[in-house]
Parts: C-alpha cells; structure tokens; sequence
C-alpha cells in the first residue's frame, strides 16, 4: 500500500509492504516523486497478478498480531493498528510534534520505529520457501541451482554456448576478449531476473558480451566447476604422472569423481570449447590460448596468492588436456 502520512515532507510517501516492512521514499522534486510513484504502482500491479496466480505463495505470511498481511493493494484503506498514515487523497503536511523536538529525541523515535520494522520482517528462509524470494544465479552453488530448475545443465549456459557456436566461432580472440562490461552486466542481470531475452537481438550483436557473461559466471561459482576439495588431486595427477599416457589416466580417475551435475557441465562446456579450438585457424583460439582463458576459472583453490600463482601452469595445462584428450578422460557413463 501506499500512502502520504501526515508526519512526512514535501515529495515524500510512505510504501508498506504485505509483510508488515514499511518505507519512507523522499523525492527531490514532484516530478520525481510523480516518476517513483508510477513505478511502484507497475508493481505493485504485478504483484497482484501473481497473487491471482499464486495466492498459497503468501497463505501463510502473517503479522504479528495473527492477522493475514494485506494484499497488495493502492490506497485501499487502513491497516489494523496503523495509526499515524493517511489514505492517498490526502495532502502532505508537516508533523509539528515532530518538528519540535530536539534532534536527539528525534533521532530516537526514529531508531526505535525502525527497529520495530525490522523485527516485524519476514525470514529470508520463509520468502524463499513460499518463491518470493529466490537464490541468485551468479555466485550461487551450480548443484542447488540445477535441481532447482531440475536441470543437469543451467540452461541460460546451453543457450549461451549454442548462440556462440551458431554466431561467433570466426571471431578472432573469441573469449579472449572482453565485451562491454556495462553490456554484460545487463545481460546477467536478465539471466538473475529469469525475464525472457533474445541474444539475437541488436544489443547483444558483439559475441564478446555473450562469452563475457558466460565466463563470468564460472567466475562467480563459490565452489568452481572443479570443486576445490579435488583440486589437489588434480594438480598432482597432472604433476606427478611420470608420462602422457598416466596423466590422461590420473584425469580420467579424477574427473570420475566429480559430482554428476559438475561432471555434466564440464563435458558440455569443454565440447563447446573443442568447438571453438576446432576453428582456431580462423578465431586464433587454438587449445593452449583457450586453456589459459579457462584454467584459473574452472580449477582454483583458496591459498596464498604466491603460491597458486606457481600452479597456474599446471592448471592450465589440465584443461588443455581436457580439451585435446577429451574422448579418453571423459569415459564416465
């Protein structure tokens, strides 16, 4: 709901959420607050149609008191208790009281509604339980997000990677160069939002902004595609295999033991990449340049800076050879 309380300034309105959260908007002029006022009301039109669709999504969220948190509705009266707002018909004042009182005193009511609000709101777990709320794409953990979507795959990643194949595999330097970061982070802001896009649309012309997104979101994993806890093994098997033949073997033992959703991301991106390496006459991207673009990503562990700097050949190397043995470490059925 949205209302004009009567203890607010010019420009200013108060918006109170189904949960019990209430908020203080203060514009610096009509016309901006006219703006902030028609976009809250978008919506808050939204969120009524999704009540519409969905009303056991909020069956449960109640006040404090017992009662149900109101729908969200514009200026459809008052809410139980709510003593001190008025409907949006009416003006804006000042509150003398208010203006009155020293600013310390001041400064206290206002720490001590806050608090109240702040305890009145809802768990991060209740919203994410009821889908309110959902876990983000980049950064979160790649298990949870897939069996989530029941996905073995995110598949913004497989529309990400069949975009490139189709548009970008003769762009020289293809994922060594950077695309407009600005770009990028639009596109991982719609990927967040789960809202529809099109990567054949105009915005998205230079591949760069794709294959930007694309690695940054391997960038961003908590946990990378390798997990860390293997990280060792892999570095050793690499390290210490004394010929060809027993590195691709150690590999092969390690990449056996990856969780299934790493496991079957890992194959689909490094089919991707053999795509992009296979056409390295013309993009310049043979398997030792796209190695060193992806190694420190895929494979990477917490430790001094120094040292895992000394590994970075290592790691690259294993996915090189990931990419160049793929039939023979890739055996896992």
């Amino acid at each position: 709901m949205i209302y004009f309380p009567l203890f607010l300034t010019s420009y200013s309105f108060q918006v109170s959420s189904p949960f019990g959260e209430q908020f203080l908007l203060q514009a610096e002029t009509a016309t901006l607050m006219n703006d902030w006022y028609s976009t809250i009301q978008t919506c808050v039109h939204k969120a009524n149609e999704d009540y519409k669709l969905h009303p056991d999504k909020y069956a449960d969220l109640r006040l404090d008191d017992g009662e149900i948190s109101p729908k969200v509705l514009v200026g459809k009266g008052r809410r139980k208790g709510s003593k001190d707002i008025q409907p949006l018909s009416v003006a804006i004042d000042e509150d003398e009281e208010l203006d009155n009182m020293e600013l310390s005193d001041k400064s206290d009511r206002i720490r001590n509604r806050l608090r109240r609000l702040m305890a009145r709101r809802p768990q991060m777990e209740t919203l994410q339980k009821k889908g309110i709320i959902e876990d983000p794409v980049f950064g979160a953990d790649l298990a949870k997000y897939c069996e989530c979507k029941k996905v073995l795959v995110p598949q913004f990643l497989v529309q990400f990677m069949e975009h490139i194949e189709a548009n970008g595999l003769d762009t020289v330097g293809l994922y060594r160069l950077s695309g407009n970061a600005a770009s990028v982070q639009k596109l991982r802001c719609l990927v967040e939002q789960d809202s529809p896009f099109n990567l054949d649309d105009a915005e998205w012309a230079d591949i760069n902004i794709v294959t930007g997104c694309l690695k940054l979101y391997f960038r961003e994993l908590p946990d990378p595609l390798i997990p860390a806890s293997q990280f060792q093994k892999f570095i050793d098997a690499a390290k210490l295999a004394p010929t060809p033949a027993q590195r691709i073997s150690g590999l092969a033992d390690q990449v056996k033991e990856l969780p299934k959703i790493n496991y079957c991301t890992l194959v689909a991106l490094m089919k991707h990449l053999r795509k992009v390496m296979d056409n390295g006459a013309v993009n310049m991207m043979r398997s030792q340049n796209v190695s060193i673009v992806f190694g420190p990503t895929l494979l990477r562990a917490e430790g001094d800076p120094f040292e895992m700097a000394k590994l970075t050949p290592f790691q690259n190397g294993i996915v090189e050879l990931m990419l160049t043995e793929f039939e023979k470490i890739f055996t896992r059925k």
